[in-house]
């Protein structure tokens, strides 16, 4: 009798070789004198238990507060709950601020048949912040003690509230706080464009603190040769007058509140009102925006 073949090898050693294949992944070692046990491997459970706890634990980040990311990164956000004073607000987290570098007028002053200016002053910072998120910066590190916080507030726009709330005359800067040597410059630009444009309060004789002809700032850098009382004292630093640009032609107030100073090109009754800003940006508004265009 012949046997067949597959390749080189006999069928019969094919069939022995395959079934020890198909054995080999339970195999474990022979037990004299009997078969071979079929018996899976195990897992070593309690093994992997104790790698998994030698691996130390992720640790959770915890937020920082308001205060401790004020104190590490002098900036923090917040909202504006509500409007205490032109220049004073209560923030949502339950925080009081006042904008730093800024008088406000005591006197209710008002012309004949329109609001008082402080009236007018506290519309205008509500239309601005209320229920507005804003960016809370800090000249220095808050102290525990303090009531009220001096800050600088800006909107999401990139707008100064400090800034904006001088350019339109509802404050006058104080040449005595210590603010850093630039940002008390451009408040001092702003304050000085709202006087040669008598906006809010220097439309009153009464006004003080007008910086047109005596330019002071608060200088951010103490000579060599001072002691260190002298360094810490605020020292004011007598400065050339700020250059003023001419009033501009127009005034567009939109329907929000808004107030643009610049140019109207073209056909102010027109569907859309080309209008070129103080910056010399171009903008074209829709005529249902706008409430009112003051010509000067």
């Amino acid at each position: 009798m012949k046997t067949r073949t597959i390749g080189f090898l006999p069928a019969v050693s094919l069939a022995l070789f395959l079934s020890l294949l198909c054995a080999g992944s339970y195999a474990q070692p022979a037990t004299e004198g009997g078969p071979i046990p079929l018996v899976p491997l195990q897992e070593d459970s309690a093994g992997e238990e104790a790698a998994l706890e030698a691996i130390p634990p992720t640790p959770t980040p915890v937020p920082l507060t308001f205060e401790e990311k004020l104190n590490r990164d002098r900036f923090a956000y917040a909202k504006i709950k509500g409007v205490i004073a032109s220049n004073h607000f209560l923030l949502e987290n339950g925080v009081e601020v006042r904008l730093l570098g800024i008088q406000v007028p005591a006197g209710p002053w008002a012309n004949e048949g329109t609001p008082s200016l402080l009236e007018e002053a506290l519309e205008f910072s509500r239309r601005m912040l209320q229920n507005r998120p804003v960016k809370v910066v800090v000249e220095q590190p808050p102290v525990a003690s303090q009531e009220v916080l001096p800050v600088f507030l800006f909107l999401p726009s990139g707008r100064m509230v400090n800034q904006e709330t001088l350019r339109e005359g509802y404050g006058a800067f104080d040449p005595q706080v210590p603010i850093f040597e630039p940002v008390a410059m451009e408040l001092m630009r702003a304050q000085l464009l709202a006087e040669r444009r008598q906006l809010g309060m220097w439309k009153f004789p009464q006004a003080e603190g007008r910086l047109l002809g005596k330019v002071f700032i608060e200088s951010a850098l103490a000579t060599e040769a001072a002691t260190p009382t002298e360094a810490t004292r605020p020292s004011l630093v007598k400065l050339p007058p700020v250059e003023v640009p001419p009033p501009l032609p127009n005034v567009l107030i939109l329907k929000t509140g808004v107030r643009l100073e610049g140019t109207v090109k073209g056909d102010p009754k027109a569907d859309t009102v080309v209008f070129e800003t103080a910056d010399g940006s171009t903008i074209a508004l829709p005529q249902n925006r706008i409430a009112e265009i003051e010509h000067r």
